[in-house]
Parts: C-alpha cells; sequence; structure tokens
C-alpha cells in the first residue's frame, strides 16, 4: 500500500493546529513538535523536484533517440546527464521516503511489542541512521572537495565531477538531520489499529 502524508487542521477554542499524519496504517508522524508539518512541506516539493527531473530525464532521452536513429547524431553529454540525474534520483529519493516513512523494514517482530517498547526502537533505529548516514556524509563531503580542489571533468562534455559527487554529500546530510530530528522528538511509530489516533508522544 502506498503512503503518504496529509494535514489534519484541529485545535480548540476555534484556534487551529497542524497535525502532519501518514495516511499509511502503520506510520504516524508525531504532531508534538512544530517541525512536522516544514517536514512534510520539504517531502512534497523535493517529490515534485525529482518528478520534473525524471521527467527530463526521460525527454533528454527519448530526443537522444531520436536524433541518434533518425538524424544519424546524438546529443552531446546526453548520457552522462542522464545518469547524473538517475543519481541524484536516487539519492535524494531516498530523503523523499525517509520523510514518508517508506523505506523498507522487517517489522514483523517490532510489531508485536508494547508501544513504548516500539518508541524507544524507533529512536534507536533514528540515532543509528543518523550517526551511519553523518558518517557517509563527512566522507562524501571530502571527495567532493577533493574533486574541485583538483579540477576533475567528465570526460566527454567537461562536466564538473565535483557536482554529481556533492549530490550524494547533500542527500546524506538531509538524511542525517532527518534521523537526528526523529531521534530527538520521535521517529514515525507503528501504531496499532486499537488506538489509530493517539500520538506518539503519549505511552500505553
Amino acid at each position: 500500500m502506498s503512503a503518504g502524508v496529509i494535514l489534519n487542521w484541529t485545535g480548540s477554542y476555534g484556534q487551529p493546529r497542524i497535525r502532519a499524519q501518514s495516511i499509511h496504517p502503520h506510520v504516524k508522524f508525531p504532531d508534538s513538535t512544530s517541525l512536522a508539518p516544514a517536514i512534510t512541506r520539504m517531502g512534497t516539493g523535493l517529490e515534485l523536484v525529482l518528478a520534473a527531473a525524471l521527467i527530463a530525464a526521460v525527454l533528454l532521452n527519448v530526443t537522444n533517440v531520436v536524433e541518434r536513429y533518425i538524424f544519424d547524431r546524438s546529443i552531446p553529454g546526453a548520457d552522462e546527464f542522464q545518469i547524473y540525474l538517475m543519481v541524484a534520483l536516487a539519492f535524494f529519493g531516498s530523503v523523499v521516503a525517509a520523510i514518508r516513512g517508506q523505506h523498507l523494514r522487517m517489522d514483523v517482530l517490532a510489531r508485536s511489542f508494547p508501544r513504548q517498547a516500539q518508541q524507544i526502537l524507533n529512536r534507536a533505529e533514528a540515532m543509528a541512521t543518523a550517526v551511519l548516514c553523518g558518517f557517509v556524509c563527512w566522507i562524501s563531503t571530502h571527495y567532493a572537495l577533493r574533486m574541485f580542489q583538483i579540477g576533475t571533468v567528465s570526460e566527454n562534455v567537461h562536466f564538473p565531477m565535483w557536482l554529481p559527487h556533492a549530490v550524494v554529500a547533500v542527500a546524506f546530510a538531509m538524511l542525517t538531520l532527518f534521523g537526528v530530528i526523529q531521534s530527538a522528538f520521535g521517529a514515525p511509530a507503528m501504531v496499532g489499529e486499537e488506538h489509530p489516533d493517539r500520538p506518539v508522544g503519549q505511552s500505553t
């Protein structure tokens, strides 16, 4: 089942309050922090940008095929740019998946735990994710800086190679930040059918 995020407007005494909630039956975003709506908007915006990039890659590929097989010529660097776009789609797509709570996980055993244990496990997972992604971000950043310093370019169109490597660094930086936020405010938690509307911050 596909997952997404909806915004519910609720509040007391006529005051509106934004609550970010996943429409996936087993994923719920914490509404105890004002960061939730901002994170949701960031995920939506990034998703739109990635969709536009995918359309651009498809159009570039189709145009290059037409040029090659009909006019016996090709667009210089088309294959390279498609590869770079796919790299960006893959890594920034992982950021969207993290925001949406759509990463694959083996939760058969975890779903049988008490709610408080699920919260602890989710925060531990978020912390481990932040540490691992932070390490990869650090390595990727140093590598991208090295590519920038020595002026490495691609073979065909002389595209600066530090840019696609920087994409990896930026994506993992965002994953690190999201992991820190999850570990601090509560990761998306699995909710049981008997308490579908209970906020993550409340215990059983």
